[in-house]
């Protein structure tokens, strides 16, 4: 059965859009960069390096030995 198409809310605020989807790039595939979160999100690298930074303050990302970012304790246990 497809899923009926969302209706967006009435005063998104694409900050949050950012970062609630860039966590769920992390959680669902494993891993990115900063360059590959900001190309995919259409932002500049500076938006998307403080998205991450914000995500791994609060927990939702951790970055590696490689600068990688890949899914932090909060989204881990969300996948439990």
């Amino acid at each position: 059965m497809d899923k009926p198409l969302k209706t967006p809310p009435p005063y998104p605020i694409a900050s949050v859009d950012h970062a609630l989807r860039a966590a769920t790039m992390l959680q669902l595939e494993g891993g990115a960069t900063v360059s590959q979160i900001a190309e995919r999100l259409g932002v500049a690298r500076s938006t998307a390096h403080r998205l991450l930074a914000m995500l791994v303050y609060r927990d939702f990302a951790v970055q590696d030995e490689n600068r990688v970012y890949r899914a932090g304790p909060v989204l881990e246990l969300a996948a439990h």
